[in-house]
């Protein structure tokens, strides 16, 4: 798919290419399904990357909760303070 096809397809949607201290990265979705079901979740921070898509078979609840709680309870195992929230997706 080109990118104005999938700028102007309903069913897909982007962020633009963003900066950060340790690279470039960008967030993409299409949805295959009538209903979009996945959610993601992104945090970025100077020494590390954490990446969550979460796959919303046959409805959304389990991948709402789980994109919306885990880097919550992630965090507080690896860092012992408060890290800025970047993106957290309906995808």
């Amino acid at each position: 798919m080109k990118l104005d096809e999938f700028e102007s397809n309903g069913t897909a949607w982007f962020n633009e290419l963003e900066r950060y201290r340790s690279g470039e990265f960008s967030v993409a979705a299409y949805q295959a399904n009538t209903a979009m079901q996945d959610y993601s979740h992104v945090e970025v921070g100077d020494n590390f990357l954490f990446v969550g898509i979460f796959d919303g078979f046959n409805g959304t609840r389990a991948a709402e909760f789980i994109s919306s709680s885990i880097w919550e309870k992630l965090k507080g195992k690896f860092f012992c303070f408060q890290l800025p929230k970047i993106m957290n997706h309906h995808t």
